[in-house]
C-alpha cells in the first residue's frame, strides 16, 4: 500500500474509506453529496445526537444542504461549555464560553472542521417544533450556532453568538423587531433595564406603569417612569400653585428604533402637575390625557404627573382633568370656566354677577345655562318698543359641549331683548318656571343704565306683530313682569291694581308704572293739605320733574286718581 492509505489511523484515510466514489477525491465537503455529508455528520455528532427526532432531522438537513460553514446548526455537548453565567434580568439566558468553538471552515487536509473559541449565549428552550422552525429560519440575524441540552433539567438549549444575541429577551421574542410583539416578559425585562425594577418606589404606581408598558400597543399609549434631573426650565404657572411647566430634556417616546431595540425620543415641553389624585382616577386620566409619566419631587417627595403642555387644561384641578364633560366638574373649575369665557365680573353688578355664576356652576343642561352677553355681538337691532328689540346674535346660543376642545359649540340665533328694571332673579325664575321662556342671558346697552334680558320669544303667536295695546292679557302680564318684577310693590292689593291697568289700559296715557323709589332724585316735600291726609312732595327722575303724592291706602289713591285728569306714572 501506497504512503497515501497506510496510515490507518489517519482520519484522513478514514474519511477516504468512507466517502463515495464520487466524494472520495472532492477536498471540499461542500461538494460531497448529501449521503456523504450525513456520514460526516454521523462521525462528528453520533446518529441521533439530540435524542429527538425531529430536531435530529432538523440538524441533519441543515447539516446537508448548507452551503457555507457560517449556515450550519451544530448539535452541541454540554460538556464543552464553561464559565457559565447567569442573566440577572432574563432567567431562561446564561452567558458560557464555548470550549471546543464554532465552525470556522473547512480542513481539507484533515478533511474537519476549523474551529474558533466562542462567548456565547445559551437560552432555556420549551422545545416546540413550530417556534423551532421559526428560530431557524431567523438564525442567520442572531447567529445561531447549534443546540444543545442541560444534563440536569433535560431542557433543550439554544446557543447563539454572545455578541449579536439581546439576553434579555426570550428567544420566540428575539426574532420580533418590534416591541410590540415581544411577550409580557420580555416587555417587562425591558422596562428593567430602562427604569429598574421598582422606579417609584410605590407598589401600585410601579404596577400600574408595568401594566401600561407591557399592555400598550403603540408609543403614544406608554407610561414612563421620569425621573425628576430630566426636566429643565422648571416655571410655576401663575394661576395654579401645583402646576409647573418644564423643557424634558430627555423627551418623549414617539417611535421604536428596530435596529438599536430600543425608543427613539422627542426633545418636548410637559407640564407637571401635583399627584393628589387616587389610584383610580389616575387609571382614567390615563383614558383620558396625554400622560407621558410619573415623577417625584426630591425636595418634596409628592409625585408628579407629567402631561403633554399643548393637551393639558391648566384652568383645570386634576380631578376634573379627567372628566370630559363641563357637568360633571367641580364647582371651582366651573368657576375658572365662566370667568375665562365672560371674566370675573362681566356685568359690574354683584347680584347679577352671583347669579350668572351661580348659574353656570348648579346647571345640568346646557338649556339650563343664562349667560352674561356682550352687546356688541347683537346685529340688525330693530325695536319694537322703547323697551323691547329683535336681534341676531352672532356668536349665538349654547348648543352642546365639545369634549375634544372644552368649549361650547354655538349656534346663531334670532333673538328677542327686553330692558328691565328691576327683580331679575325673581323675573327670570318666574319665565322659566311658570311661562316656559327659553331665556339666553343677560346683557346691557353702555348707553343705558337698564339691563337687557335676552330671550327666545316673549310673544306668542298670535300678538308677534302687532303693537303693545293689541297683545292678548298674557303677553301684557309678561312685558308688565319684565319691566317691575312679579310683584313690585310687596302688596297684594297695590300690584294687582298695576297689573289690571297693564291689561286693560288702551292708550299710553291710561297706564300706570311701578316707579322704584331708588329711581327718584331730589326729593323735597312741600306741604300737606288741610282738608286731607295727602302729603306733597317734589323730585326728578330722568330729567323730569315730579309731583310725588303720600297716600294712607290704595283706596285714597284711586278715588284721586278717579278726580283727576292729569296722567299718572
Amino acid at each position: 500500500m501506497d504512503g497515501d492509505t497506510s496510515n490507518i489511523k489517519s482520519l484522513k484515510f478514514q474519511m477516504i474509506v468512507k466517502l463515495c466514489l464520487g466524494c472520495k477525491f472532492k477536498s471540499n465537503f461542500f461538494d460531497w453529496c448529501d449521503a456523504c455529508k450525513l456520514k460526516h455528520f454521523k462521525l462528528n455528532y453520533d446518529k441521533s445526537p439530540s435524542g429527538n427526532n425531529e430536531i435530529d432531522n432538523r440538524l441533519k438537513y441543515y447539516y446537508s444542504k448548507s452551503g457555507l460553514s457560517e449556515e450550519f446548526i451544530e448539535w452541541i455537548s454540554y460538556e464543552e461549555f464553561k464559565d457559565i453565567t447567569h442573566n440577572v434580568v432574563n432567567k431562561e439566558t446564561y452567558s458560557a464560553l464555548w470550549s471546543k468553538g464554532c465552525i470556522c471552515d473547512w480542513n481539507k487536509d484533515k478533511f474537519n472542521w476549523n474551529r474558533k473559541i466562542k462567548k456565547v449565549a445559551l437560552v432555556n428552550f420549551e422545545y416546540n417544533i413550530i417556534d423551532f422552525y421559526r428560530v431557524l429560519k431567523e438564525k442567520e440575524q442572531y447567529k445561531l450556532y447549534g443546540i444543545s441540552k442541560d444534563p440536569t433539567s433535560h431542557s433543550y438549549i439554544l446557543v447563539f453568538d454572545d455578541e449579536v444575541y439581546n439576553q434579555n429577551l426570550c428567544v420566540k421574542c428575539q426574532i420580533l423587531s418590534n416591541f410590540f410583539y415581544w411577550c409580557k416578559s420580555c416587555k417587562l425585562n425591558h422596562f428593567q433595564l430602562n427604569y429598574g425594577e421598582f422606579p417609584s418606589g410605590n407598589d401600585e404606581i410601579d404596577n400600574i406603569l408595568k401594566d401600561h408598558y407591557y399592555d400598550s400597543i403603540s408609543p403614544k399609549e406608554l407610561i414612563e417612569w421620569i425621573p425628576f434631573n430630566e426636566f429643565r426650565e422648571i416655571v410655576l404657572t401663575a394661576d395654579n400653585k401645583e402646576i409647573y411647566n418644564a423643557l424634558w430634556s430627555k423627551g418623549c417616546i414617539y417611535d421604536w428604533d428596530e435596529d438599536k431595540l430600543s425608543w427613539i425620543r422627542e426633545v418636548k415641553k410637559v407640564t407637571l402637575v401635583n399627584f393628589k389624585c387616587s389610584i383610580n382616577d389616575f387609571n382614567i386620566m390615563v383614558l383620558k390625557e396625554k400622560l407621558y409619566g410619573i415623577s417625584k419631587d426630591p425636595t418634596s417627595h409628592s409625585y408628579i404627573l407629567v402631561l403633554d403642555d399643548e393637551g393639558y387644561n391648566q384652568n383645570l384641578c386634576i380631578n376634573c382633568q379627567i372628566l370630559s364633560s363641563f357637568f360633571d366638574w367641580c364647582k371651582s373649575c366651573k368657576l375658572n370656566h365662566f370667568q375665562l369665557n365672560y371674566g370675573e365680573f362681566p356685568s359690574k353688578n354683584n347680584d347679577i354677577d352671583n347669579f350668572l355664576k351661580n348659574n353656570y356652576c348648579e346647571s345640568r343642561l346646557s338649556e339650563e345655562f343664562i349667560e352674561w352677553i356682550p352687546y356688541n355681538e347683537f346685529e340688525d337691532i330693530k325695536y319694537t318698543r322703547s323697551e323691547i328689540f329683535n336681534a341676531v346674535w352672532l356668536k349665538g346660543c349654547i348648543c352642546d359641549w365639545d369634549k375634544d376642545k372644552f368649549s361650547w359649540n354655538r349656534k346663531i340665533r334670532k333673538v328677542i331683548a327686553v330692558k328691565f328694571k328691576c327683580g331679575f332673579d325673581t323675573t327670570i325664575k318666574a319665565l322659566v318656571e311658570k311661562e316656559g321662556f327659553k331665556i339666553y342671558g343677560i346683557s346691557k346697552d353702555s348707553a343705558s343704565p337698564n339691563y337687557i334680558l335676552v330671550l327666545d320669544q316673549i310673544l306668542c303667536i298670535k300678538c308677534q306683530g302687532h303693537g303693545y295695546f293689541d297683545w292678548c292679557k298674557r303677553c301684557k302680564l309678561i312685558k308688565f313682569q319684565l319691566s317691575y318684577g312679579e310683584y313690585p310693590s310687596g302688596n297684594n292689593d297695590i300690584d294687582n291694581f298695576l297689573k289690571e291697568n297693564c291689561c286693560e289700559s288702551k292708550f299710553d296715557n291710561e297706564l300706570i308704572e311701578w316707579i322704584s323709589y331708588i329711581e327718584l332724585e331730589d326729593i323735597t316735600y312741600i306741604t300737606i293739605r288741610e282738608d286731607s291726609s295727602i302729603k306733597y312732595y317734589t323730585a326728578e327722575r330722568n330729567r323730569m320733574v315730579l309731583t310725588l303724592m303720600e297716600f294712607e291706602n290704595l283706596n285714597d289713591l284711586l278715588n284721586y286718581k278717579n278726580k283727576v285728569s292729569f296722567p299718572l306714572l
